[in-house]
């Protein structure tokens, strides 16, 4: 797993890179503008949370697990040039071993987001139950499930020329005037998790390995009500043209699905005021994964699986 990270890390990098070098285009100045300075620093506290759901069947019953990890605060430190963007996050406090790196990069046309990140602080339970009705119920405590994440998203703004979602997301264009545009946008999305059990019981899955890439749209507003001042929101949403998910019911046994109907929507919203070289800004986001897949044997039973999570946070950045 520690090479998936790696070289998804070095993946990540070498896109993130393009927008840099591929928009030699001109925006309208009377809109947004390119702030002093090419260096940027900022330090970012926040609150994250996620939850897991996962239902597959079982023995004419079902068997899955709900767990989350409630509000956690993380601690990021980011740097940037120009239009790439780097950020870690980690929290000081826990002893939990969550961890986030993003890799971004926002050009006056199109932009690329990405995140990779691992968690073992989920807590919940795990059920599993046969048609006869009886139902076995275990907590999950943190450490008992591992789970890695990983996300690559592109877009593109019809109405670059005005609207600038660096401005929201990096601050890196100052808007300055009230603008918005239609986004298009394609994604890319793998989901690892394995559950810890020291019974080693039959019943409970192993893990699951699931893998989407699809595309969608949406839109995106920046408000300016006085000088200096930004209101962003956006909404996107994105289908899985492309997908399978993997069950790992033990050793050298598992169960390959595609879903039927994969959707991830996320969306954002934020608040920034810039000084002359300083800016402080509070922002939200919330993104959700949700698949349905049934079995290649045509049954009825499905798999099901839904991954949400949500951020706020509050920043302090300075350009030199």
């Amino acid at each position: 797993m520690g090479k998936i990270i790696k070289i998804s890390f070095v993946a990540l990098l070498l896109l993130g890179g393009l927008p840099l070098n591929a928009q030699k285009v001109r925006n309208d100045t009377i809109y947004y503008a390119k702030p002093d300075g090419n260096w940027h620093l900022r330090l970012r506290s926040d609150l994250v949370g996620s939850s897991l759901l996962y239902m597959m069947p079982y023995q004419g019953g079902i068997k899955g697990v709900e767990a989350s990890t409630g509000a956690r605060f993380k601690q990021c430190v980011g740097a940037g040039w120009k239009n790439l963007f780097l950020n870690v996050g980690f929290n000081p406090f826990a002893k939990a071993k969550d961890l986030e790196l993003n890799v971004n990069a926002y050009g006056n046309m199109f932009g690329f987001e990405s995140n990779l990140g691992a968690s073992d602080s989920m807590a919940g339970s795990y059920a599993y139950g046969t048609g006869s009705g009886d139902v076995v119920t275990d907590d999950l405590n943190p450490g008992d499930l591992i789970m890695f994440y990983g996300k690559a998203k592109a877009y593109y703004a019809f109405n670059w020329k005005r609207f600038s979602f660096s401005s929201a997301m990096n601050q890196n264009r100052i808007q300055k005037r009230s603008a918005g545009s239609p986004l298009i946008t394609a994604e890319a999305r793998w989901l690892y998790m394995t559950h810890i059990d020291d019974q080693e019981n039959p019943d409970f899955t192993k893990g699951l390995v699931t893998f989407l890439a699809g595309a969608g749209g949406g839109y995106a507003y920046n408000w300016v009500p006085v000088k200096n001042l930004l209101v962003h929101a956006s909404l996107l949403a994105n289908y899985g043209f492309l997908n399978n998910t993997v069950i790992l019911n033990g050793k050298d046994n598992y169960t390959s699905v595609r879903s039927n109907a994969v959707l991830s929507v996320s969306g954002s919203t934020s608040v920034v005021y810039h000084f002359r070289k300083w800016y402080v800004g509070a922002f939200a986001s919330l993104d959700n994964l949700f698949s349905v897949s049934s079995q290649a044997t045509g049954m009825d039973d499905s798999y099901v699986i839904q991954y949400r999570r949500g951020d706020a946070h509050f920043a302090v950045g300075v350009r030199f």
